[in-house]
């Protein structure tokens, strides 16, 4: 299947006639004209029947009940403040001596409202596998006891890159009294959610990343939400959404059904072939098979690049485990010079640890530092890939044009 790639940049304005490679995505989203249209414009409508409407929207994202949508669906404008009350929320539950087991592949700022509970709750951290910068889910029995209450793993690694397998982690929680809740934010723009499929008693994320959005959602089952609207009110209080930024997320959710439409040749699954679902479900599935393309070029390319070391998966022929996102560094050069180099010849990239100071002090980087992020998105193609390599080839010298000592 051929990706609707001219369609895909139409829809971001800030493509057109740009001469700029945009390689920056994790630090500066582009935003959809769609969504930008309500930015710029606001939102005149009910606030109340926008609400619902996004709700039913994400819930078939979600693959989600859409009858129950407003029982299993929270939107807020912070994922931060929204995981903080659901960190509170949760633990009135906890029994004492309990125990959370939290990962080292998760960003400070998600995992930081699960720390603040010690230290009437007990902290497991799971540590990462260095030669892939992901988890190693077959060790999940290491980090649970007969106290653990509940198992936080994040989908993807928004600093290096790599896929958990959930399946195997939801498995091992399941065998116990524990809840999972699954952190969804450095995926979200890259593939699809199925909640049916995750067996996750949570699904949490930030928007910030979703084509230029920027709200968050919590999704929990069912019985459990219920629950928690008697054991912990406080966290359905209204939290005044942006109805502007609620109509923006609406849109991009549009634009991935619009996708879907482009790509109907895609087989699905019985469970997901209904309704609005056959659509997302496509189109979220178009972007992640044709990322993975462009993700396998961009790691062959860096191959070929003297001195430059790519953390986490870096092996083309393994990047359906991985996101297009990609850590690197150039010996010799700081990240900061390298950005630098590269915006000089039109390629923006970022720099830094990725909010995952102690991900990368794992992998043996200056937490400070941490790297050069190349995160490409959709809208990205095959000459930008290119180009960004002929850039990083004119950036670091090669041996035989260095200049004698």
């Amino acid at each position: 299947m051929e990706f609707p790639l001219d369609f895909a940049r139409g829809c971001f304005p800030s493509l057109k006639d740009s001469e700029t490679i945009y390689f920056d995505n994790s630090a500066a989203s582009r935003g959809l004209s769609s969504v930008s249209a309500f930015e710029d414009e606001g939102f005149d409508g009910d606030p109340d029947e926008l609400l619902r409407q996004t709700r039913e929207s994400l819930a078939f994202f979600l693959n989600s009940n859409v009858d129950w949508a407003s029982d299993e669906i929270l939107i807020a404008p912070d994922v931060s403040a929204l995981t903080a009350r659901l960190s509170g929320a949760l633990a009135k539950s906890f029994p004492p001596d309990s125990e959370i087991v939290v990962t080292d592949l998760e960003d400070e700022a998600s995992v930081a409202p699960w720390l603040a509970l010690e230290p009437s709750v007990s902290v497991a951290r799971w540590p990462i596998r260095l030669q892939t910068g992901g988890i190693d889910t077959g060790r999940l029995q290491e980090f649970m006891s007969e106290r653990t209450r509940l198992v936080i793993m994040t989908k993807a690694s928004g600093a290096v890159g790599s896929i958990v397998e959930l399946l195997p982690v939801a498995l091992g929680v399941q065998a116990q009294d524990c809840s999972l809740l699954l952190n969804w934010s450095a995926f979200l723009p890259h593939g699809a959610l199925d909640v049916r499929f995750l067996r996750a008693d949570f699904v949490i994320a930030s928007t910030r990343l979703f084509f230029g959005t920027d709200v968050a959602f919590l999704w929990g089952r069912r019985e459990r939400m219920r629950a928690l609207r008697d054991e912990a009110p406080e966290l359905f209080e209204s939290s005044g959404v942006d109805p502007k930024k609620l109509a923006g997320f609406g849109a991009a959710l549009r634009y991935v059904e619009q996708l879907g439409l482009i790509t109907q040749e895609m087989q699905l699954q019985p469970s997901e072939d209904y309704g609005r679902r056959r659509h997302m479900r496509r189109g979220m599935q178009a972007i992640r098979h044709y990322e993975r393309s462009l993700t396998a070029l961009a790691l062959r390319r860096l191959r070929d690049v003297p001195g430059a070391t790519v953390y986490g998966i870096s092996n083309p022929d393994a990047a359906a485990y991985r996101l297009p996102h990609i850590l690197f560094r150039l010996a010799g050069l700081a990240p900061s010079d390298v950005v630098g180099s590269l915006l000089e010849k039109n390629v923006r990239v970022s720099h830094g640890n990725g909010g995952s100071p102690r991900l990368v002090r794992a992998l043996g980087l200056p937490e400070d530092e941490g790297g050069v992020a190349a995160s490409m998105l959709h809208f990205n193609n095959v000459q930008e890939i290119e180009r960004f390599a002929d850039a990083l080839h004119e950036t670091v010298p090669h041996p035989e044009t260095a200049p004698r000592k």
